[in-house]
């Protein structure tokens, strides 16, 4: 009859033995970041000394390349929900390509059940929507990539 090698479980209780076998499984799968959790527990175990095989070497030369240009964007101007909308099946606040005027909704955050209205701040284009309808957001994350007029 074959045998079957059974990995060992930590016996209920032992935080440090769960941590080093979760960790041994983070070197032998080359991973940076594991998450587990049960009944009992909720870890989240971070390698500050990996860092992935695939990211490429950087050379001299490449210090000459220009950094792209920062987005000109309209930003959250706190976390929330992200609604495009006033109400669902309604006409978006603005679409791609509209040109809008300083004081413009162009969308809702809800925050802690409150519905804010985000205005524009300067006369400009909508050249993308950068979130979906319905995303959490987080403070001065980009919510919409436009051109100043």
């Amino acid at each position: 009859m074959p045998s079957s090698k059974k990995k060992k479980t930590p016996v209920k209780g032992d935080v440090k033995g769960l941590v080093k076998t979760l960790y041994g499984e983070m070197i032998a799968n080359d991973l940076v970041q594991l998450k587990w959790e049960d009944k009992e527990y909720k870890l989240k175990l971070t390698r500050k000394d990996a860092f992935p095989a695939y990211l490429p070497a950087v050379h001299a030369a490449d210090s000459a390349v220009q950094k792209k240009p920062e987005m000109n964007s309209i930003k959250s101007p706190m976390n929330g929900i992200f609604y495009i909308a006033p109400s669902p099946g309604a006409d978006p606040f603005v679409r791609v390509g509209d040109e809008i005027t300083q004081g413009t909704t162009v969308c809702i955050l809800e925050a802690m059940k409150l519905m804010n209205e985000v205005q524009v701040d300067r006369d400009c284009k909508i050249l993308s929507v950068l979130v979906e309808n319905g995303e959490a957001v987080k403070i001065n994350q980009p919510l919409f990539e436009v051109e100043d007029m």
